[in-house]
């Protein structure tokens, strides 16, 4: 700011000397600045307008000094050197999320697999979380697909060992061997223990406490090869059939009750025919009856019906067992031990009796004999679901 601005900012404060500026009566208002009296601003105006109060707009400074920078953006190179790190661990956290809260996962157990199908029409196949009518929480396997989906595996028949009459593995007949101090078997079929699990129940027996502890309607069976991983149960499965006729519920809604109340294992104690239990028709999802007789042994196709599951069926030797999978025992036919598993273990009455014990029984009688199932019975897997 020039000298003679300062004076006149003194000068409109009162401050300044009447000899610093010249005013004459008519004249305009002129600010002569000592010591040069040509150099500083002349403002004219008539006196009687004169607004003192209000100056001229001043000029604008210069520019002051740049501030201090701001915060760096996150660098960008890091970022994309951990972002498929990032990526990963978002997406588990996810699943996480999805595994706690999503109906059928171990935080959210269903009460079965059809809850979760009628609570999501896109559920897949696999592993679920299940709480049974007892509020036991197992894993178990779901098959969504078939004939609406919302089955749910219970448990599997695997005969570990063919040549292992009755002994460790065969939990379905006998653990102890064929003799008359342990006739009636373990009685895995009517009693609560369990076993296994269903990530391998194509490899080793299976029992889930739904066996026992769900209600439910009608069953599911899947012939699936040994060693099957349990994603490949759906591929994999040879022949797949189910009741619709909801025969369960008068039987308590279980194969265990059915068994222990209705149908115990019991050597000895039955007529063959007479004893048999009931035999429910089926539906078929993959296979037909013509299927099933290839799969049956040569001398049992003139015995049995194709198109029906059996449950205990009594032999010649008075012998029951369990479950005939896929057929019935036509009237006065005695041979079931050939085409029906799960057995007892007080086989006698034939020449070669302890042949008749074991998960699988004598399905591998002789193949020249014409009483051995096929080979891919013999080494497949019974998966029993409920719905």
């Amino acid at each position: 700011m020039k000298l003679c601005s300062i004076i006149l900012l003194f000068f409109l404060l009162g401050n300044a000397s009447s000899s610093m500026f010249k005013m004459e009566r008519g004249s305009a208002l002129k600010l002569v600045c000592p010591g040069d009296e040509q150099d500083d601003l002349e403002y004219e105006s008539n006196i009687s307008h004169v607004n003192i109060s209000r100056g001229k707009p001043g000029k604008r400074g210069p520019q002051g000094p740049p501030g201090p920078p701001g915060a760096k953006e996150p660098d960008s190179e890091i970022r994309r050197r951990y972002e498929d790190r990032i990526l990963a661990l978002e997406t588990q956290l996810k699943a996480q999320n999805d595994q706690i809260g999503g109906l059928g996962q171990i935080g959210n157990p269903a009460e079965s697999c059809k809850a979760i199908k009628l609570a999501n029409d896109n559920a897949e196949n696999g592993l679920y979380y299940i709480r049974d009518n007892e509020g036991n929480v197992f894993q178990t396997y779901c098959d969504m697909d078939i004939n609406g989906g919302g089955w749910t595996l219970v448990a599997s028949v695997d005969e570990n060992n063919m040549k292992g009459r009755c002994t460790s593995g065969d939990r379905w007949s006998s653990e102890q061997g064929n003799s008359a101090q342990h006739p009636h078997g373990d009685g895995f079929w009517e009693n609560r223990a369990v076993h296994g699990s269903a990530s391998s129940s194509a490899s080793d027996d299976y029992k889930n406490s739904g066996y026992f502890a769900m209600n439910a309607r009608d069953i599911m069976l899947w012939h699936t090869p040994n060693d099957t991983p349990v994603g490949s149960f759906d591929s994999e499965a040879f022949i797949k059939y189910h009741t619709s006729n909801g025969f369960l519920q008068r039987y308590g809604g279980n194969l265990q009750t059915l068994y222990s109340k209705h149908y115990p294992m019991r050597s000895k104690q039955y007529t063959a025919n007479k004893d048999n239990g009931p035999s429910i028709p089926i539906t078929w999802d993959k296979g037909s009856n013509a299927k099933m007789v290839e799969l049956t042994p040569i001398n049992s196709r003139g015995e049995t019906e194709s198109g029906y599951v059996q449950f205990r069926a009594v032999n010649n030797e008075r012998n029951a067992f369990a479950l005939c999978p896929g057929v019935r025992i036509k009237p006065n036919k005695r041979n079931v031990e050939h085409v029906c598993i799960g057995s007892t273990s007080y086989n006698i009455g034939h020449t070669r009796e302890e042949e008749y014990c074991g998960d699988f029984a004598a399905k591998d009688w002789s193949h020249s004999s014409g009483w051995s199932a096929p080979e891919k019975i013999i080494t497949s897997v019974v998966m029993i679901f409920y719905r």
